[in-house]
C-alpha cells in the first residue's frame, strides 16, 4: 500500500524533510543536513548529491516543482532552481543544472518553504520573512533575472510576521496562504494583494570617484 524509499533503494541516510514527485515520476527528497537525493522507481535506484562529500551541493530543505517541470530548491544557504531532466544518470552534474538566485533579497538565509502560488508565481519564506517570485518574468530574461512580486520582511512595515518556519504553509480552500511563523501565524489573501503597476525606478545614493 506504500512505497519505502530507504537505503536498500541506494538512498543515502540521513532525515528527509522534504519531497516531492516530478512530473516524470522522480522522487526528489532533501535532506537538510546531508544534500539532495532521486529515486527513480523505474530503476529502483537512488541517485544521491551528498553536501558532505561536496561543499557544492545544496543542503536542501524544501523543494517545490513549477509548471515547466523544472525545481525550485529551499536550502540551507538561500534558494536555488534546478533545471530537471527526464534522463538522470548517476554523473549528473547538479553543479552544471543548479543555479544560486534572488540573493539580494533573500541573502543567505535557510529557505524552509518553497510553494506554487499560482501558474508564475513562487511563494518563498526564510529567516526574513516570505517573498513571491515571478517565474514568467524569470523565465522570459533566460534565468537571468529573479524579479519579485511581493517582499514581506520583518523590518519593512508591511509585515509583522516573524521567520517563517520549516514547511509550514497551507492553503485554504478560499485560496488564501497561512504560514506558521515565530511571531504567530500569517494569512496571505492574493484577492486583495494588487500590484500597483508602477515601472523600476533607480536611485543613487552614493557616488565613489578615484578608487
Amino acid at each position: 500500500l506504500y512505497l519505502k524509499i530507504d537505503t536498500t533503494k541506494g538512498l543515502m541516510p540521513g532525515n528527509v524533510v522534504s519531497a516531492i514527485q516530478d512530473k516524470y515520476g522522480h522522487y526528489w527528497m532533501g535532506m537538510g543536513s546531508r544534500g539532495l537525493s532521486m529515486y527513480n522507481q523505474e530503476k529502483n535506484k537512488s541517485i544521491n548529491w551528498s553536501a558532505r562529500d561536496n561543499a557544492t551541493h545544496p543542503r536542501v530543505m524544501s523543494i517545490q516543482e513549477d509548471n515547466h517541470g523544472n525545481l525550485w530548491l529551499g536550502c540551507q544557504d538561500g534558494l536555488w532552481f534546478l533545471k530537471n531532466d527526464k534522463d538522470i544518470e548517476p554523473d549528473f552534474s547538479l553543479k552544471n543544472h543548479c543555479l544560486k538566485v534572488g540573493t539580494e533579497y533573500l541573502g543567505e538565509s535557510a529557505v524552509y518553504i518553497t510553494k506554487m502560488m499560482d501558474d508564475s508565481t513562487l511563494l518563498v519564506g526564510n529567516a526574513l520573512g516570505y517573498f513571491l517570485i515571478d517565474l514568467k518574468e524569470f523565465y522570459s530574461s533566460n534565468n537571468e533575472r529573479c524579479t519579485f512580486k511581493g517582499i514581506f520582511k520583518e523590518n519593512y512595515s508591511n509585515y509583522i510576521g516573524g521567520a517563517v518556519n520549516q514547511n509550514s504553509s497551507f492553503r485554504s480552500s478560499d485560496g488564501c496562504f497561512w504560514l506558521l511563523t515565530d511571531n504567530g501565524l500569517v494569512r496571505h489573501d492574493p484577492s486583495k494583494y494588487v500590484s500597483s503597476g508602477a515601472g523600476r525606478m533607480v536611485t543613487i545614493d552614493s557616488i565613489r570617484a578615484g578608487g
